[in-house]
Formats: C-alpha cells, structure tokens, sequence
C-alpha cells in the first residue's frame, strides 16, 4: 500500500511540476494567439503563488513537502528515498547532470521572475464581485510568508507593554505612545518603522502617523511580490549600489511608495 501511495505522490508532484512550467507557457502562447482563458485570475493567481512558494523554498535550503511525503511513503514500504530534491534527483536520473542546490534555486528565481515579467506584460483579467473577495484572500496568501516574519519580531515590542490593532487590512504594533515614553535607545533608532507583509511595525504611535502612508504603499508591493518581495527590494539596491546611488533611497519601492503615499 505504501509503495502504491509513494507513486500516486510522485505524480501529482509530477503535476504540479507540469503546471509551472506549462503554465508559463500557456500564458505567453496563450496571449500571443489571444487565448483568453490564459488570463482568469483563478489560474494565474494559481500558478503565481506555485512558482512564489517554490523560490521561496529553494532560498531556504527547505526540501519540497511532497519530496518528504514521498520519501517517507517509500521508507515504510522499504524502498529507496531520494538525496536530494524532487527536480535534481530526476535531472540527474534523466540528463545525467548533477549541480550545487543554488544553481537550482538560481534556475528557480529566474524562472520566478519570468512568470512576473509576464503577469506585468500580461495581467489577469479583473475578479468579479465574488472573485474580488477571493481576490483579497490570495493576496493574503501570497503576502503571508512575510507576514510571518513581521509576526515574529512584534513578539519583541507585545512581550514588553507594546500595543497591537489590525486596521485598514495590517496589523500595527508599536513600541510606545510617544517619544518621550519609549527610552532612550528607541528614541535613537534610526529607523522609526518597517513592514513585512501585512505587519507595519513602528517605535511609536505618532511614528505610526507619520510613516503609515509610506508603509501601506510597501503592504501593497508585498501583495504585489509575495515572497519575492525580499528578493527584487535586495535587487532593487544593489543595482542602485553599482551605479554609484543610495542603495535605500534610491531603491525602486523606496522611490515608489514616496511617490504613492
């Protein structure tokens, strides 16, 4: 039974594979014949979020679910596991090439940044009324790896008197009320505020207020990006950096959530 479950893992990961990549070529050859149904927001958001979580897995050395499943399905039923990832195990097998893991998630990033050429130069259709709800909880979804990570250091502020509320779709923390009431080492920070995802965290209340519009412009980029966001914000400054700019002020997003708050 175990080892009929291992094959039945290996090809819906199979399909899962087939829809990533076939996908991207369904929208480009599907826009260039004119084919609409390349464009419902269901399949693209769909097949963004799969290449986002893929990338985001490979930049954190993280093993693929399905991979894990499988090898364990095939340990019970005695068989061999896998040493590696799904896609290099079967690159070896197949093309008899065997690479670093980065040179993987190199492939996979690049990969990633074509299917978000062509969601710019492509867009999906616009959601319906059910759809725009539907809508709202993708973006969600895709923004929430980030999020996590902006859950994990409001623990720091929350576990010492700070205060949380979600407004306006973001959950804002802040250290203190105001200036005078967060110490001396927070009044100093230099940064009075950062977000990751659907989390604005800021030093004080009136830092809140002040930043608020700028940071809301970046919870729409992380939206926008998803996990990618880390990647193309980090790009984004070092091309400012080779050409000799400020690699904050300078920086893409920077300029753009200045310009939209």
């Amino acid at each position: 039974m175990y080892q009929h479950l291992a094959d039945a893992v290996l090809v819906l990961h199979f399909g899962v594979v087939s829809f990533v990549v076939g996908g991207l070529l369904a929208i480009v050859a599907g826009n260039l014949a004119q084919i609409e149904w390349v464009n419902r927001p269901a399949f693209r958001w769909a097949h963004l979020c799969a290449i986002g979580f893929v990338v985001l897995q490979s930049w954190l050395g993280a093993i693929c679910p399905l991979t894990v499943l499988e090898n364990r399905l095939r340990a019970q039923a005695g068989g061999t596991a896998y040493e590696t990832s799904f896609i290099e195990h079967w690159v070896a097998r197949l093309m008899y090439y065997e690479a670093p893991a980065w040179v993987f998630a190199s492939l996979y990033t690049l990969f990633g940044l074509a299917v978000v050429a062509a969601w710019r130069y492509w867009p999906p259709a616009p959601w319906g009324g059910e759809g725009r709800r539907r809508l709202r909880f993708l973006k969600f979804l895709w923004a929430a790896p980030c999020s996590v990570v902006g859950i994990v250091l409001a623990v720091v502020p929350l576990a010492f008197g700070g205060k949380a509320r979600w407004s306006a779709g973001a959950l804002e923390v802040t250290w203190r009320e105001t200036l005078a009431s967060c110490g001396q080492l927070a009044g100093r920070l230099p940064i009075r505020g950062v977000v990751f995802g659907h989390v604005i965290l800021a030093v004080t209340d009136d830092d809140l207020r002040a930043i608020g519009p700028h940071e809301r412009v970046h919870v729409a980029q992380y939206e926008r990006w998803g996990p990618l966001f880390f990647l193309v914000y980090a790009a984004s400054s070092l091309w400012q950096l080779i050409n000799g700019r400020n690699p904050y002020w300078h920086n893409h997003f920077e300029v753009q959530a200045r310009e939209r708050r």
